[in-house]
């Protein structure tokens, strides 16, 4: 599991919007199947034909019965499927659900965001994960506002379960779709943020790697992460000493309290000879 456990509430919630729809909009769940992978299969026999989930990697070179068994998936929510119901909670504790409003079909909402799912950077084209709760965020923040109204469309709604577990809004949805040509290259700055982004999460791995295990929820140990490599980014720490910081500070998160948390990292770094 990668954040908190849901709220006993979250699919209590998805009801919710299902039935306060504006307009003639319709409430969709992307789900990143990579978490658990060959989801797309249960939530399909869950749901009638003409709703069935569709698979944003299918029109990827190469696709194959693998990959669709971990692609992000889309499909409408129907409130009061117990199938359905249960197919979901094999979501739990996973960075994975996306609920999003929008007036679109699955014929038009669908391949827009297909086209995010491979992006190029510096000339190289990667997968671009935005269906991973916890990148997009970081994601949506750093791409142009051109992007960002492309990437949106007309969605007026888009919830996320948090590492919290409890659905957040993504805020600061652009006011109305782009009409310019896309371009879903990612400059060399852009890239670099996004990639920074995701570096509390991969110190994270690398310490579980090594056995290491704390008596904390998900999204208290991600804080500290944090806020420890906020105060390593003002000496410019290399990785393996970041990495060794982040440790000693969810051993000991009284490193970064008051009155200097700079002045604390500078006395680990001397009682460590680093």
């Amino acid at each position: 599991m990668l954040i908190d456990k849901f709220s006993e509430n979250w699919l209590e919630q998805l009801d919710q919007w299902s039935t306060r729809l504006p307009g003639d909009s319709r409430l969709y769940l992307l789900l990143d199947g990579v978490f658990v992978p060959g989801l797309h299969r249960v939530i399909r026999a869950a749901l009638p034909t003409e709703t069935a989930p569709q698979l944003l990697f299918e029109g990827l070179p190469g696709c194959n019965d693998d990959t669709r068994d971990v692609s992000p998936f889309l499909f409408s929510y129907s409130p009061e499927n117990l199938k359905l119901r249960k197919a979901l909670l094999r979501c739990d504790g996973w960075p994975m659900v996306h609920a999003i409003t929008t007036p679109e079909t699955h014929q038009a909402l669908c391949p827009r965001l297909a086209e995010w799912c491979v992006v190029e950077a510096d000339g190289q084209r990667f997968n671009f994960r935005f269906a991973d709760t916890r990148r997009l965020p970081g994601i949506f923040i750093n791409l142009s506002e051109e992007q960002r109204a492309h990437f949106v469309g007309p969605v007026t709604a888009w919830h996320t379960i948090g590492r919290d577990g409890h659905w957040q809004p993504m805020n600061g949805l652009p006011h109305a779709p782009t009409t310019k040509p896309l371009d879903t290259r990612l400059s060399s700055a852009q890239f670099c943020a996004m990639v920074g982004d995701s570096e509390a999460d991969g110190i994270l791995t690398i310490l579980v790697d090594r056995g290491r295990q704390w008596q904390r929820s998900h999204s208290a140990v991600y804080t500290v992460m944090a806020q420890a490599l906020k105060t390593a980014d003002q000496l410019a720490l290399d990785d393996g000493v970041r990495v060794d910081w982040c440790e000693a500070c969810l051993n000991d998160a009284t490193l970064l309290q008051a009155p200097d948390p700079l002045e604390n990292l500078q006395h680990w770094l001397e009682q460590n000879q680093v």
